[in-house]
């Protein structure tokens, strides 16, 4: 295998509260022996139905990046081994009327580039995990 291999998923790839998020991207990057799980979320509506935060400090998107592992027929995050890389991985606004119109969008490129850095690192062998 000369590419690194995409695979777009339909389901949340990490966050507790994710089925309370209306934006949520998993993709899947197999290299070789490698396999690695972009995950974002954002734009939570809370119980009241109201825009709420995914984080602290207004974080209102996150991107994070995990090893895959096996659970039960598919590869999923595996959130004890976080990837660290060298990228933007929020977009914060304390009051939710502050974020742009096409926050979504934004959102969609910071997944995209956050997927293209991490590529570049399995193609280079340089991926490294934060407990590590």
């Amino acid at each position: 295998m000369s590419e690194v291999k995409r695979t777009e998923r339909g389901w949340v790839g990490h966050f507790i509260c994710a089925s309370q998020c209306r934006f949520r991207r998993n993709t899947l990057l197999e290299y070789k022996d490698q396999k690695i799980v972009v995950s974002t979320v954002g734009n939570m509506i809370n119980a009241e139905g109201l825009p709420d935060t995914v984080g602290t400090d207004g974080r209102r998107y996150e991107t994070r990046v995990f090893e895959a592992h096996v659970e039960g027929a598919y590869l999923d995050a595996n959130a004890s081994r976080e990837v660290d890389y060298n990228g933007v991985w929020e977009i914060r606004a304390i009051n939710y009327e502050d974020l742009p119109k096409d926050v979504d969008t934004a959102a969609n490129n910071m997944h995209e580039h956050v997927v293209g850095i991490v590529r570049e690192e399995m193609l280079d062998k340089s991926i490294v995990f934060i407990n590590e």
